[in-house]
């Protein structure tokens, strides 16, 4: 199984439109990304209002709880209008609202809308066949026995097949990567995503290991310093009969 994710780069204008008509702009520069509909399948989303079974619907999209909040008055807005102005423009409908991610995944979005969307109407992808598009994040389910390496090969394969003769031209190719999603918070080379610093996770380490040394000598020492106490101590003992 395979789904796609595509940033929002940038900001994105939303503009929502309360009861008296009156409309509100919002430069809004929380993160957003357009999905597959598969993408439930493997992000494990909390629905707080509306059917997951909807997910992906053109014309709908997702907010997160806190979101949620920031553009409504309301407990549950599902089905509220609001515009979008940004990789795609059109007027949506809230579709659902899910809990904020928490904060140890890797991908915190704020607003999620249906790649279908971004994919029909934008003209840098709706006017194109699709091979050279780099914008994304593919995400894929490996059987449990598959080979990372070999699935990685074949999809380098696939693409080569198809367009190795224009990039040839150019004097160029593609390779697929496969990261784990367990390393991509770690790993530098994810363009988009959210991450950390391995130089500092070792800087931390070798701290916490300096401080556990000093705490073995400081043990060591005092030890050492009570042995001769402690010997007078068991010599008494023994002398009355104790274990």
């Amino acid at each position: 199984v395979a789904f796609r994710v595509h940033p929002n780069y940038g900001p994105m204008t939303v503009i929502l439109q309360d009861e008296a008509g009156e409309r509100r702009i919002i430069r809004e520069e929380e993160s957003a990304y357009y999905v597959d509909s598969a993408f439930v399948d493997h992000f494990a989303l909390d629905a707080l209002h509306g059917n997951l079974g909807s997910f992906g619907t053109p014309g709908t999209l997702w907010l997160s709880e806190t979101l949620a909040a920031k553009y409504f008055d309301m407990e549950n807005p599902v089905g509220e209008p609001l515009e979008i102005r940004s990789w795609v423009r059109r007027d949506y409908s809230v579709g659902g609202v899910y809990a904020d991610m928490p904060g140890n995944s890797h991908l915190q979005a704020e607003m999620l809308l249906p790649l279908y969307d971004l994919l029909t109407t934008n003209p840098q992808y709706a006017e194109n066949d699709g091979w050279g598009w780099t914008n994304f994040m593919t995400y894929a389910s490996l059987e449990p026995n598959a080979s990372v390496a070999e699935a990685a090969a074949k999809a380098t394969d696939i693409a080569m097949e198809v367009d190795g003769e224009d990039l040839a031209e150019n004097g160029t190719e593609m390779r697929y990567v496969f990261l784990p999603v367990a390393d991509a918070y770690l790993t530098e080379s994810n363009g988009w995503l959210p991450t950390g610093d391995p130089g500092m996770l070792r800087v931390f380490g070798l701290v916490a290991l300096f401080i556990l040394v000093i705490a073995w000598v400081n043990y060591v020492n005092l030890t050492t310093a009570r042995a001769m106490e402690r010997a007078r101590e068991v010599g008494e003992r023994k002398a009355s009969g104790a274990f």
